[in-house]
């Protein structure tokens, strides 16, 4: 379980942010998804993945589409050379068989509050990463809190080596909603930390969580944009001691 949900206890009242999405990771696509007619491939479509399995065959089978790859005739002729169609194949296979049974990785995440400039309170959505030596907020945040930066000029490498040029940081309050428990942190500016997370919308409708226990971030289970990292520094600072088991392939808080 998550210490870092405070209670607002002071007079200020809470100011909920509307981020543009400030994302930078754009990959090029210029058809519609097959179900949904959005500018998407059908298996990153949101809508056709809350279908049940069965009910994604069926759809999948009433648009004619290929059971394989989830591609029209006209999409699949435009795979170039044999690797390519074998991947989709596989990657899209997973998508529409009953053999394979769901799963998903629900990171650490937390809403806490934020201090913008004038001291105002807001409800940010955080990421908790103890693999990241450094805290990080996006560009988006800063420009909506109207918080100072200092400016900087490093490199930060990541997976693969990856490396992103930054050029700010901030210092910044984030406190608990439900206690009185608050942190300063030095944090590195970036124009986007990850996608949505969850990364898609998880039923938990069945999940016997317990009465006794307020969720660090309750609508985990839902997409939402990630304006904060907490990294290693702060992280065991923020989580309780024990731990809750959910049953078994459930997670524990």
């Amino acid at each position: 379980s998550v210490d870092f949900n405070l209670k607002n206890n002071s007079s200020n009242p809470v100011h909920k942010l509307r981020l543009k999405n400030d994302s930078s990771h754009v990959v090029a696509f210029n058809g519609k998804c097959n179900f949904c007619r959005k500018p998407h491939k059908i298996y990153t479509c949101k809508e056709f993945l809350q279908l049940s399995i069965d009910d994604r065959i069926a759809k999948v089978s009433e648009l004619n589409l290929c059971k394989n790859c989830l591609c029209s005739g006209n999409e699949s002729a435009g795979f170039s050379g044999k690797k390519s169609v074998e991947e989709a194949e596989s990657f899209a296979s997973s998508y529409v068989s009953n053999d394979i049974k769901a799963s998903y990785v629900i990171l650490s995440t937390v809403c806490a509050y934020i201090y913008d400039r004038a001291g105002k309170l807001h409800i940010c959505n955080c990421m908790l990463d103890n693999g990241s030596q450094p805290n990080f907020l996006t560009s988006n945040l800063v420009r909506n809190l109207e918080l100072d930066e200092i400016p900087v000029n490093i490199s930060i490498n990541g997976v693969s080596n990856v490396i992103a040029n930054v050029r700010s940081k901030c210092n910044v309050w984030l406190a608990s909603m439900h206690n009185n428990f608050n942190l300063k942190l030095s944090c590195y500016v970036l124009p986007t930390i990850t996608g949505c997370l969850a990364n898609v919308e998880v039923n938990i409708s069945d999940w016997k969580l317990p009465d006794n226990v307020s969720l660090a971030d309750p609508k985990f289970n839902i997409p939402n944009q990630i304006h904060f990292l907490i990294g290693a520094s702060h992280f065991w600072r923020i989580f309780r001691a024990g731990i809750i088991y959910l049953g078994k392939g459930m997670p524990v808080l």
